[in-house]
């Protein structure tokens, strides 16, 4: 069967509910739905394969711009492509010309990140330090469905921060998810502290309730991009947005699952195509704002470093 579990045993509940007269009718339509769960599955599979390919392309482009931004050799241009950028004369010059030095790799990341502003907000900025000491971002996708994994890598020797040399966000989908389902789990490598060096807890002493009133020593999470290092469920997510409203200050599993959707999005999609603008100081205008259809901030209604937004509200979308 090609429709989901779930949706199955629901439609034999409901067709064995039926007159005798009309079951094997119920059971012909239920096929057609099948059929077209079919389809809808392949073009699925097809979406995801294009996007894989797609990505596999534009991390072998951004590989080839970091080696010529960070390496001692630079690809010559073509005769054609430089005719269309300089005169004859500054084609001359420019053979002439001292070759240029290796951009600085330290904090390149960091600045490029912070740069953009639908990016600016996935970071608080007690994070600013430790991003200091990222030196590279990857994404690897899958061909067979949507899950893929963000990589972010660190210099480990030079971190004071955190031993890890690698952190990696596991987003995972079912299995006949179309391109539009957000994940069913999100993985996080756990991020190995350096003693007294986590930034992301704070102590804090609070007045106890009821009548005793004694005052306790707890520790709480505050705003931090490194938040999303953790393994959290969308089912566990789903059950907690059940229960009571929380502190609005509060840093929760559901801040911290649905920012990382917002930050996984935002890379996989549009980060790398911004690499070689922001070398050149050049505004990209879809990176300026949120689309229309977004609220300010984020589009879940709250800041992706885990802060919770700022009056927020339910997204407008303007007529077009």
């Amino acid at each position: 069967m090609n429709f989901p579990e779930k949706l199955k045993a629901d439609l034999i509940s409901e067709i064995y509910k039926q007159p005798e007269s009309t079951q094997l009718k119920c059971i012909g339509l239920a096929k057609i739905l099948n059929d077209i769960y079919g389809e809808d599955n392949k073009i699925s599979k097809q979406i995801a394969s294009v996007r894989h390919d797609s990505l596999t392309k534009i991390l072998q482009a951004k590989k080839a711009f970091l080696e010529t931004l960070f390496g001692d050799v630079a690809p010559e241009p073509t005769e054609e492509q430089l005719k269309e950028f300089f005169t004859e004369e500054e084609i001359k010059a420019l053979a002439a010309a001292e070759p240029a030095k290796p951009v600085p790799r330290k904090a390149w990341w960091k600045n490029l990140l912070l740069s953009i502003p639908v990016m600016e907000r996935e970071f608080a900025d007690v994070d600013h330090a430790a991003l200091e000491f990222l030196t590279d971002i990857n994404v690897v996708s899958s061909a067979e469905s949507f899950n893929y994994t963000l990589e972010f890598f660190f210099d480990s020797a030079e971190n004071p921060f955190f031993h890890n040399a690698k952190l990696t966000l596991e987003f995972l989908f079912e299995k006949d998810a179309g391109e539009d389902d957000e994940p069913i789990e999100i993985r996080g490598s756990p991020i190995q502290w350096k003693e007294g060096k986590n930034f992301t807890i704070v102590t804090k002493t609070k007045k106890g309730k009821g009548k005793s009133k004694v005052k306790k020593t707890v520790q709480e999470k505050i705003a931090s991009f490194f938040n999303n290092f953790t393994t959290i469920k969308a089912e566990d997510i789903e059950e907690e947005e059940e229960e009571e409203e929380e502190d609005e200050e509060e840093i929760t599993d559901a801040k911290i699952f649905y920012g990382a959707i917002d930050l996984g999005n935002t890379i996989k999609t549009d980060l790398f195509t911004f690499m070689i603008p922001h070398f050149f100081g050049i505004e990209v205008e879809s990176f300026k704002d949120a689309p229309d259809c977004e609220s300010d901030d984020g589009e879940h209604g709250h800041d992706h470093a885990g802060k919770p937004a700022k009056d927020a509200k339910a997204p407008e979308c303007k007529n077009q």
